[in-house]
């Protein structure tokens, strides 16, 4: 038992050796963007809508969240549906951009039932804003190390 725990240590370890993490922007305007969460969503509906939203976190407190979106979506044919999402995240030295594009088709069955299948990508940006940082240590080469900004693509799917 005790080689089995340190063979599984062990190769932990072996994984775990180098990690990654991300800051996504924070959201809680699901009612708003819905299609965000699932791209099929926005095949459901017959009729177009566009919404913008702006929230501002913890008021009184420097540097905190700002989130701004704008989104909308259309049918443009009877089974097509088309979709666009702009983001914009500021928290503290933190900016986060993203713009979307969304298409999904609808799969009738019956009058009542239906299948959604949605497809959404775009581009999301990421970069820190150095001259809002209040560093205690501005030689500290860590800080610098990997970078101010950076971008990639993004692509998920849905069904609904």
């Amino acid at each position: 038992m005790k080689n089995l725990t340190t063979l599984l240590a062990g190769i932990i370890l072996l994984f775990a050796s180098q990690g990654n993490a991300q800051q996504l922007p924070v959201s809680d305007l699901y009612e708003m963007n819905t299609f965000a969460y699932n791209p099929a969503h926005i095949g459901l509906h017959d009729r177009a809508m566009i919404n913008l939203g702006n929230r501002y976190q913890w008021l009184g407190f420097e540097g905190a969240p700002v989130n701004l979106a704008l989104n909308g979506f259309a049918p443009v044919s009877n089974n097509v549906s088309l979709g666009l999402r702009v983001m914009n995240q500021r928290a503290n030295v933190f900016e986060t951009n993203r713009i979307d594009l969304t298409y999904a088709y609808l799969v009738k069955f019956d009058r009542e039932s239906a299948l959604s299948i949605g497809i959404s990508g775009g581009l999301y940006s990421m970069r820190i804003q150095w001259q809002n940082a209040k560093a205690n240590d501005i030689t500290d080469e860590l800080i610098f190390a990997n970078g101010d900004r950076g971008s990639m693509l993004d692509v998920h799917a849905g069904v609904e």
